[in-house]
């Protein structure tokens, strides 16, 4: 081999393995970008985007984005494309002809309900039986609490120590209950898809939300299981462990990591400014800049960061 024909091999492992990332950090970072063409009104970008990032996903986890891949065409009128992928959406995440007959009644007089109803029909039959009984229990117990239907709103938000304190310990047994339920599903299954349980499992993910809250054992074991199934791409969404980390922070009167968390003025609540677009990089998020809405003020001594180079996974994509 030459000494040209080395240093090429050379320089181009060298770019290999710098920009090396997973298919699901390239998802999730042109998944976001789509959002960021959709609250600039760029539909065509967006929609683009979106696809792109879809296209990075195995079939497991692609149920929820098919929903947005499908409102996208139902909002945009192309009615074929929207009742492909309004029929992909029900069959991947195992329910929603409903909502769909209520949104977009001239999609789902399109769609081949008997086809559809018959193989969520045949994926329910393997579904765990006992398993699902806890999660619906689980869960009841969970919006029961947080609805007021439980506890009622006085003792909810009553500031005398006995009240909170059995306020608190009704709270903890329910949550501990939940947490054993995520754990043994993340443990056994990896992260919870209606393929996967037979079941919808979209309630799990409150469920994670809720039992995340707490700065405790439970929050550390969920975020850290979900941070190895992301290295395995079964969970896609990296940004949402931070999102999860910021959550929680400002829940227990700290700073914000990444501003992800705190309300309108949440970017004035961050730990680090100086640090704030490479953490958010590292969870595959956009810069701090571009994910600003518009009326949100930004801090004046934030500066914003470049890319990091083939941040975007070889698409030709550029945000100033």
């Amino acid at each position: 081999m030459t000494s040209k024909k080395i240093i090429s091999t050379l320089l181009t492992f060298v770019s290999l393995s710098a920009f090396a990332q997973t298919k699901c950090d390239c998802f999730n970072r042109i998944y976001h970008l789509s959002q960021y063409y959709e609250e600039r009104n760029d539909t065509i970008m967006s929609m683009a985007s979106l696809k792109d990032a879809i296209s990075f996903l195995d079939d497991s986890n692609v149920g929820d984005y098919y929903w947005l891949l499908a409102r996208k065409y139902a909002s945009y009128g192309y009615a074929d494309s929207a009742t492909v992928y309004y029929t992909k959406a029900v069959l991947h995440s195992g329910d929603g002809l409903s909502r769909i007959k209520g949104e977009s009644p001239l999609i789902y007089s399109r769609m081949d309900t008997i086809a559809i109803n018959k193989k969520l029909s045949e994926n329910r039959s393997r579904m765990n039986l006992d398993l699902y009984r806890q999660f619906v229990s689980a869960f009841a117990i969970d919006q029961g609490l947080r609805s007021g239907l439980l506890l009622s709103r006085e003792e909810m938000f009553d500031t005398s120590s006995a009240i909170k304190l059995l306020v608190n310990k009704v709270f903890y047994r329910a949550d501990s209950t939940s947490f054993e339920l995520i754990k043994y599903v993340l443990d056994k299954y990896g992260y919870p898809t209606y393929k996967k349980l037979g079941f919808p499992t979209s309630d799990l993910h409150v469920l994670i939300m809720h039992t995340t809250t707490y700065d405790n054992a439970w929050s550390n074991y969920i975020l850290n299981k979900l941070e190895q199934l992301n290295a395995t791409c079964d969970f896609p969404e990296k940004s949402q462990i931070l999102f999860m980390k910021d959550r929680q922070r400002i829940r227990q009167g700290k700073n914000s990591l990444a501003g992800l968390s705190g309300g309108s003025r949440r970017y004035f609540t961050i730990d680090d400014i100086s640090k704030v677009d490479s953490i958010r990089f590292s969870y595959n998020l956009l810069r701090l800049k571009d994910e600003n809405f518009p009326g949100d003020p930004l801090p004046d001594n934030y500066k914003p960061q470049p890319y990091p180079a083939n941040y975007f996974c070889g698409k030709k994509y550029r945000i100033d």
